[in-house]
């Protein structure tokens, strides 16, 4: 399915939880050189001459639990079976691993150094699969998928990126400058609960059936652009990078089964306007210690609505999924310093809030504001090869939903937690 590597991704998350790049772990930010500067800032690909191999792999696991509610004010409340099966506790897990190779080469041409790189990896996705309930009855047999069911079942939609980069470093100036450009392969498949009046009601006032499932599996391609820039003296580096934003127009088909009736596949699309993502950090060095400072600035109010709409002359609205979502501006602390011989052992603290608001959360589509601790560790074994190791917990404060203007409503508790295991290795020829 991502052609040149087997992913398990994440759950996703819209906000910050869909960006996948945690490549480097806490090691990963707009002051990482090396390989990992194809995606963080491609300035800093040209710091040292030399080939380039670097390969970095983060391991995921995320919990995620929904408490769904059904207010007083739903028209839906009294309806047979919805207090019984559409409220309740919702579970799922997911453990994923993600992959990030980059190749390059290093070259000085008299007092100017030059590199060229290529590589691949996930920018953003994830996938989710809840647990099933095993409180369903004959009379209602689509509430074995849980009560979030009528957000989603299943999940998955990734952005991958096969991205090749230059730069060009000024040694005696301390600057440097870069640029990549990804080929992006999307991809968005989900299924959720539907019935044809956009309610959640399982019957009719007869009884008869009325819940169905709609299936979406659509795809398209992008292009992405990342420009940087850096600088750096004997203590302090100094640098920036900007992500262009891209959109998706994930086109496929919609496979609609309404109650009883036979299946119906629709034509359709679905556009997600992904952020102009700005980082910047900013090291400084002492001879047995270092600190960073780095921040993520994303344009998320791009993307006011999901909504999936038919493929044809004059487009209808086949589900209205509304996000309102608002920027958000994320930032971390870096310090560690030598405990051993060519041994750094670093701590990270960081703050990243949601631009996800209350009213447009929904299960296995939300975020929160999140406190991020991280522990790692960076081993030069010898001049060609470096190893780190991090490990980084995202705790998530819980959001209460209580005016949800999904269709139908999302009002409920949604809490989850996140530990991602970075291991990267590089090596220089």
């Amino acid at each position: 399915m991502l052609a040149t590597a087997t992913v398990l991704m994440p759950a996703p998350a819209l906000a910050s939880g869909i960006t996948l790049g945690r490549f480097g772990g806490i090691h990963g930010h707009a002051n990482a050189d090396g390989g990992l500067a194809l995606y963080w800032n491609p300035a800093l690909m040209s710091v040292e001459p030399g080939w380039v191999v670097t390969v970095d792999a983060n391991v995921i696991h995320r919990h995620a639990v929904y408490e769904r509610e059904v207010l007083d004010t739903n028209v839906d409340r009294d309806t047979p079976g919805v207090l019984e099966h559409n409220t309740g506790r919702a579970t799922t897990t997911t453990v994923g691993a993600l992959p990030y190779l980059a190749l390059g080469g290093v070259q000085d041409f008299g007092s100017v150094r030059v590199s060229l790189f290529a590589g691949f990896y996930p920018g953003y996705g994830g996938t989710v699969e809840w647990d099933k309930t095993l409180g369903a009855t004959a009379e209602h047999p689509g509430a074995i998928d849980g009560p979030q069911r009528w957000s989603a079942i299943a999940s998955t939609l990734y952005a991958f990126h096969y991205a090749g980069g230059a730069s060009i470093t000024l040694p005696d100036l301390g600057l440097g400058f870069g640029f990549s450009l990804s080929y992006v392969s999307g991809s968005l498949e989900t299924t959720r609960a539907r019935n044809v009046t956009g309610s959640e009601r399982l019957v009719d006032p007869e009884g008869t059936l009325q819940e169905g499932r709609v299936w979406l599996s659509a795809t398209d391609t992008a292009w992405n652009v990342s420009i940087g820039g850096s600088y750096e003296s004997d203590r302090v580096r100094l640098s920036g990078s900007y992500r262009a934003p891209y959109q998706l127009h994930l086109t496929g088909p919609l496979t609609q089964a309404f109650a009883t009736q036979p299946p119906g596949p629709v034509d359709s699309y679905d556009d997600i306007n992904l952020p102009h993502v700005i980082l910047t950090a900013v090291t400084i060095t002492w001879p047995r210690a270092h600190v960073t400072l780095a921040s993520d600035f994303s344009t998320w109010s791009r993307m006011e609505d999901t909504d999936l709409m038919s493929n044809a002359e004059q487009p209808e609205l086949l589900l209205h999924m509304p996000r309102n979502l608002e920027n958000t501006l994320s930032g971390r602390v870096v310090a560690g310093g030598e405990i051993a011989p060519n041994v750094d052992l670093s701590g990270m603290f960081g703050l990243d809030p949601s631009a996800v608001p209350a009213e447009t959360n929904e299960p296995g589509l939300g975020d929160a504001f999140k406190f991020q601790l991280g522990l790692g560790v960076r081993w030069q074994a010898s001049e060609r090869v470096r190893l780190m190791a991090s490990y980084t917990e995202d705790i998530y404060t819980r959001v209460k939903v209580e005016e949800s203007i999904q269709e139908p409503p999302a009002n409920g508790t949604y809490h989850e937690g996140r530990r991602w295991l970075d291991l990267s290795f590089e090596g220089r020829f």
